[in-house]
């Protein structure tokens, strides 16, 4: 049975089973001991016990012992009239109170003529927290229910660990040792989940802390632990080792401290954060209702501000978390799937905002006076691009307006300064995540497969929405940046070029572009047209699919390139091998297929074999479509080059009674 009436007891060997057999009610005796126990425990393994009544008051003689539910709505333990438990006495009246175990592992006394509970065992959590079950730290409500350990496999009196929820302006969920030494902390509550335990899926089972890095403290104040690397604790930018003879001997306790101090008359700045647990709130100061940017204006107002966050993501932008002090408990989440922020505040002298270097010259992130963030790409003067392509990047890009093309919003020709001002999109580049090992997992198959469509419309949009047909020449996955949504925008216009209405394809004598990603015809003959673009995004297709690149590819079989590794793998009906193995459990078979197809037929060998951006959007987008079969790729085979960075490789060629000669230059 699993429910106990007035005129009911339990003794010792007897016990309530909940109605699906999942949870036992008896007493028991824990191990080597000899003492005895209520608790309730799962049936099909009786030694998991997950409550126990009587922690403090075992049992050392069992013969009479018997558990009752008595008149006043009480559970209670006794041998004849001496009372050895209770659940103390219930302010609710029931004319019969009956006890049942639920499925849930909840012991309930509930009142049967009204159905109200009076009393449950959930209320009293012991060592075990069970689905339903709440933990509460409600000082003025007077409610503080925690999980507190075992003293041993023996004895399951309270032990010297509690796990219990701190409400210090956000919740936490903290393992303390001798009730106040921290062990381990989750992390703030973010509006989404915790911020040092983000997850894109359910564990089986999971530990904490479940390495060093989740020690409380590890690394010491003002350093973050990334468990990833050789040497799991890394001092913050503009930080040094407090204690450099013990940081070299992996003793980090002692933290890092500043390099040169804040400047509070102004010239400070922030280095960002990302995919961090936030620090501990030791000294804190919060506002719901206050906009990032007026945090970061707050912050630089307090001489005391050493760092500033937005603590609930979920809000818009909106909410203010300042730190006061030392930066204490960090910790690296490349998994984690929520991009989570932390603005570190640190002297303009330490600030070192170059977010990236392409051939055009480094790339700077900043903010506009409206505290807008923008990215700017600053001609260099060793730049192998010069005055050409930043002023056809400026004449290109100033006339698009697509959500997939990266917005530009100025430029600078003053003096012999050339800038270009662009919207700053966090995420950086495709290529950061595809091919990194630990980054690629946050790109799930939902996500790769967006990404795909948006690069796909972005180009349809150059090649025919646009006012001027743009060929981009450069196409590749460095080129598509990501913004805090993860969309893609197709960036890098200094190599594009426009044509005239009727203009179908162009030849030059000089050919710029990157290895791996240049279509035949224009890599030899300099022939570029919609259709060497299409050959550019079919290899960006199949290398997000695989998350391989297609330049230097290796396959220990062959020697094929991955465009040719991928072919043969369709010839055989093989195209799962293809895929990336972090897709494996998000992946969709039939838009996988797809998206394989489509990559081999933009990558065939033959311009006129490929199909336009219009078609490679409506084969892609339509579940069912019956697709053309790909012909054989070109530059199947890989040839064993050496990194190059720049070539000049005359091609004769002779056409209509004209010889070009075409120098190559490869990025």
């Amino acid at each position: 049975m699993d429910t106990l009436f007035p005129d009911q007891s339990i003794a010792v060997g007897q016990t309530l089973i909940s109605q699906t057999l999942i949870f036992e009610l008896g007493f028991f005796s824990p191990g080597k001991s000899s003492n005895y126990f209520l608790g309730i425990w799962y049936k099909s393994t009786p030694e998991t016990v997950v409550w126990v009544a009587n922690r403090n008051t075992p049992i050392a003689e069992p013969q009479g012992v018997v558990l009752t539910v008595v008149s006043n709505q009480t559970l209670v333990i006794r041998r004849g009239e001496i009372v050895i438990w209770s659940s103390g006495n219930s302010s609710s009246v029931a004319s019969i109170p009956v006890l049942q175990l639920l499925d849930t592992g909840n012991l309930v006394i509930i009142d049967n003529a009204s159905g109200i509970w009076i009393w449950q065992s959930f209320d009293y959590p012991t060592d075990t927290w069970l689905p339903g079950m709440k933990m509460v730290n409600d000082v003025e409500g007077g409610l503080d229910k925690y999980l507190t350990s075992w003293r041993n496999w023996d004895d399951p009196s309270p032990g010297d660990f509690v796990f219990r929820i701190e409400n210090e302006g956000l919740s936490d969920m903290v393992l303390l040792y001798g009730g106040t030494k921290k062990k381990f902390r989750t992390g703030k509550w973010n509006g989404i989940n915790f911020d040092g335990l983000l997850t894109d899926k359910w564990d089986s089972i999971r530990i904490n802390p479940r390495d060093s890095c989740d020690e409380y403290g590890t690394c010491g104040p003002n350093a973050i632990c990334k468990f990833e690397k050789p040497v799991i604790c890394e001092c913050f930018k503009g930080f040094a080792p407090k204690l450099q003879k013990d940081w070299d001997s992996q003793d980090w306790s002692g933290g890092c401290t500043r390099i040169r101090e804040l400047n509070c008359e102004g010239g400070d700045g922030f280095l960002e954060v990302e995919r961090a647990k936030y620090p501990h709130m030791l000294d804190y100061w919060l506002n719901s209702s206050m906009s990032l940017s007026e945090c970061r204006a707050r912050c630089l107002r307090n001489c005391n501000c050493t760092a500033y966050a937005n603590p609930i993501i979920t809000n818009e932008g909106y909410g203010c978390l300042m730190w006061f002090g030392d930066l204490v408990d960090i910790r690296e989440n490349l998994a984690a799937d929520i991009r989570q922020i932390i603005y570190i505040r640190l002297p303009a002298s330490e600030i070192e905002n170059i977010i990236g270097e392409g051939g055009f010259g480094p790339v700077y992130k900043g903010n506009l006076s409206g505290e807008e963030e923008i990215a700017v790409k600053r001609l260099s003067r060793s730049s192998s691009q010069g005055l050409e392509e930043f002023k056809n990047e400026v004449t290109s890009i100033a006339k698009l307006q697509h959500r997939n093309l990266v917005r530009l919003l100025g430029c600078c020709i003053e003096g012999e300064e050339r800038m270009l001002i662009y919207e700053y999109l966090r995420n950086k580049s495709l290529d950061y995540f595809v091919f990194d090992q630990n980054r690629r997992a946050i790109l799930t198959w939902p996500k790769r497969f967006d990404i795909i469509m948006g690069i796909a419309r972005g180009l349809l949009y150059l090649h025919q929405d646009s006012r001027l047909k743009i060929i981009h020449r450069d196409l590749k996955t460095s080129n598509i940046l990501l913004d805090g949504n993860l969309n893609p925008k197709i960036a890098d216009f200094g190599l594009a070029r426009a044509f005239v209405e009727d203009q179908s394809i162009v030849r030059t004598k000089r050919v710029v572009g990157t290895y791996g990603y240049m279509a035949p015809e224009y890599a030899i003959d300099g022939k570029f047209s919609v259709k060497s673009d299409v050959f550019s995004f079919g290899v960006v297709l199949l290398e997000i699919v695989s998350g391989k690149k297609n330049r230097g590819f290796n396959n220990h079989d062959n020697c094929h390139t991955l465009l040719g590794h991928a072919w043969l793998l369709w010839k055989e009906d093989k195209f799962m091998e293809l895929m990336d193995e972090s897709l494996n459990e998000t992946f969709v078979e039939s838009e996988l297929k797809r998206c394989v197809q489509v990559g081999l037929l933009c990558v065939q060998k033959f311009a006129e074999d490929r199909p336009v951006m219009s078609s490679v959007l409506f084969m892609l987008g339509t579940d069912g479509a019956v697709l053309p079969e790909p012909k054989e790729p070109a530059f199947f085979y890989e040839r064993s080059l050496n990194p190059i960075t720049s070539v000049s490789s005359p091609s004769m060629k002779s056409d209509n009674n004209t010889m070009t000669n075409t120098d190559l230059e490869a990025r």
